[in-house]
């Protein structure tokens, strides 16, 4: 047997051994064609070579029996296929576009009789129909990304232009605060999308639907999706699979800078804002970026690596004020946090006049309406030897009113508040594309991504009517390796590394906003069954049902906040050319951890009702909290962690 044969064999029995389900994922693709004489004959023995047009380095292979020739595991970019044969002129093909797991046909190559002296160009034009694969695909060109106009920049929000996506919202800037909403796709569920950054998995391991690996516009070569009827070596997901392709150096210095910025002096103000003569929000978006790509030059060396090392490294820092929609709520007065509820009234009634609230008195009997106020505390106040002192540090974490004209409120509420989240964010991004040999092509990408959300409303926040402000910081790093080594003519091997590790953190923002989430501030002194879970002491959650707009002391489970991901992929990929057959196989594996930070109900949690069964209600939930008569208490004997983790093994043999 031909040594070329057995390596291929031993290579397909090695991932064979691998023997579970499928998928693997490389961005790489082919570039095929067929040489003919001018009567229309294949040429066999042919020299074709495909240079690439930014580096300049070159491949080569001989046309076979049948006059084809193929170059596998190429990277995205632009070519020139050139042809050289005995007794007939050159023939040379440029602007070749090769983007994203393409199979890329350039049809038949016509020779014409002549010396080699001489060479026939063209130009490859328009958009060329892919004949040598079925999926059905999608792409989103460099060029796409300059010219298309996308508010914050995002490479979600452009997918919106392909066709089969559905429609969402623009993102304020790129990656929000956490990561981008993944839209669906020709129906598939977003969930079971997978999005890559040059061959590594973007989703998140928490929220799948979110794409956490942030990449700026300006370090994007392009964006190829495949939408289905994908090959094998695709078939991570039952749903479209989504790569960005990341920029990388070329023969000559490239580099650019720019700075986007949006104020709110340039916006109208908002229909509510007017209405309760809230002024304008801040709205502040300013993004400062550059990109540099070229050569790489070292003393002594330079001669030599100049035509092999090529990077590109582009940077970004973005610093936003995003404002948040105006809140309205209902507060407790200071008159009925004193327990004079005798200007208390429930929204207004059709003549527009306030409908009066009545606090029955649990310790009489009858009743206690409009009509027959036997069972109401006189005036319909609470006497101070009667106010639950817990429960009315409860109503003291609510803020006073600041929105008291009713011919704005209509009574629904009596507090605004709006906010604009501060939200610094950064990133670094390089590659490194690296060809010791004419067998051997190298390239490194890692990127840096931070961000950092500070305010009420904030991603795992509080109450979003002003409770307290946290950080929500996330970190996002990654860096991916790939190796294609050209065995033979008609054996080719790639290999692909990555790593990924992304940290949330969501401590409160200084000493003064965590003293608005303990006990102490407010004097609430119950105590707890399991004390040893609120380390920090923390107020214990609150809901106010049957008012209209409650403001209830609410935040996430979690606080403080702690999680991280960590993901780490092989895949490795051999092809095998023989005749019109292009035989590939390979394997992917995967190790994934993802832990959420503990969670539980660890503070306690009361909830105050105007509920008819209950013999202690006084007919008003914000009474019912002073007077201490909760409905239901809640509060969790442990509080867990949420660690997930699995290793994957699939493999894949296909036929083309």
């Amino acid at each position: 047997m031909p040594r070329s044969k057995l390596r291929f064999l031993s290579a397909l029995v090695l991932c064979a051994a691998f023997w579970l389900p499928a998928a693997a994922q490389s961005v790489s693709g082919k570039i095929s064609g067929t040489v003919v004489d001018d009567s229309g004959r294949v040429l066999a023995g042919a020299t074709v070579t495909l240079i690439n047009e930014r580096t300049n380095d070159a491949r080569n292979v001989t046309t076979n029996d049948s006059g084809d020739f193929i170059f596998n595991a190429i990277q995205p970019g632009y070519y020139t296929v050139k042809v050289e044969q005995r007794g007939f002129s050159v023939f040379q093909q440029q602007g070749i576009v090769l983007t994203a797991t393409e199979h890329r046909s350039v049809g038949e190559v016509q020779l014409k009789v002549g010396q080699l002296t001489e060479t026939v160009t063209t130009v490859a034009e328009g958009t060329p129909v892919q004949t040598e694969s079925t999926e059905h695909s999608a792409l989103i060109t460099s060029k796409q990304i300059d010219q298309i106009s996308i508010r914050g920049r995002d490479v979600t929000a452009l997918l919106r232009v392909l066709p089969g996506v559905s429609y969402q919202g623009q993102s304020e800037s790129a990656g929000n605060g956490f990561g981008s909403g993944i839209p669906n796709i020709q129906g598939g569920r977003n969930t079971q999308s997978t999005i890559n950054v040059d061959g590594l998995r973007g989703n998140d391991l928490g929220s799948p639907s979110t794409f956490s690996s942030t990449v700026n516009f300006d370090a994007i070569g392009e964006v190829k999706v495949l939408l289905n009827s994908y090959q094998a070596e695709y078939a991570t997901n039952s749903a479209a699979s989504i790569n960005v392709i990341t920029k990388s150096g070329t023969s000559q210095y490239h580099g650019g800078g720019y700075w986007y910025k949006r104020h709110e002096q340039f916006n109208a103000q908002n229909f509510f804002n007017n209405l309760n003569r809230v002024n304008k929000p801040r709205y502040r978006f300013s993004t400062l970026g550059a990109t540099l790509g070229g050569p790489v030059w070292l003393p002594k060396i330079g001669d030599k690596i100049k035509d092999k090392l090529f990077f590109f490294y582009s940077f970004e820092d973005s610093q936003t004020l995003n404002p948040q929609a105006l809140r309205t709520v209902t507060v407790p007065t200071a008159a009925e946090r004193s327990g004079d509820f005798s200007k208390s009234f429930l929204g207004l009634n059709s003549s527009g006049v306030p409908n009066p609230v009545f606090i029955r008195d649990p310790l009489k009997t009858g009743n206690c309406t409009a009509t027959d106020k036997t069972a109401c505390f006189d005036n319909n106040i609470v006497p101070a030897n009667r106010i639950n002192k817990n429960g009315q540090a409860l109503l003291n974490v609510l803020p006073q009113p600041n929105a008291l004209d009713l011919n704005i409120t209509r009574g629904n509420y009596n507090y605004t508040f709006q906010e604009s989240i501060k939200i610094p964010k950064r990133q670094n991004l390089f590659r490194v594309d690296y060809k010791p040999s004419e067998k051997n092509t190298f390239y490194v990408r890692g990127s840096t991504w931070f961000a950092d959300n500070q305010g009420i409303a904030v991603p795992a926040g509080t109450a979003n009517w002003g409770l307290a402000g946290l950080h929500y910081t996330y970190t996002d790093n990654g860096i991916t390796g790939n190796w294609t080594r050209l065995i033979s003519s008609q054996i080719v091997n790639e290999a692909t590394l990555g790593v990924r590790h992304g940290v949330e953190k969501g401590p409160p923002l200084n000493d003064a906003e965590l003293a608005k989430l303990q006990r102490k501030t407010y004097g609430f002194s119950l105590g707890q069954f399991f004390p040893a879970l609120n380390p920090l002491n923390i107020i214990p959650q609150v809901t106010f049902n049957n008012i209209t707009n409650a403001a209830n002391i609410t935040y996430d489970g979690r606080t403080p906040l702690r999680g991280a991901d960590t993901l780490i992929t092989f895949n490795d990929t051999i092809s095998y050319t023989k005749g019109a057959h292009i035989m590939k196989a390979g394997f992917y594996a995967e190790r994934a951890r993802n832990y959420e930070g503990a969670t539980s109900t660890f503070a306690g949690a009361f909830v105050f009702q105007n509920d008819l069964n209950n013999p202690l209600n006084s007919g008003y939930s914000y009474a019912n909290a002073l007077l201490g008569n909760f409905q239901q208490y809640t509060e969790s004997n442990s509080r867990p962690s949420g660690e997930g983790s699995q290793s994957i093994v699939e493999w894949f043999v296909q036929d083309s």
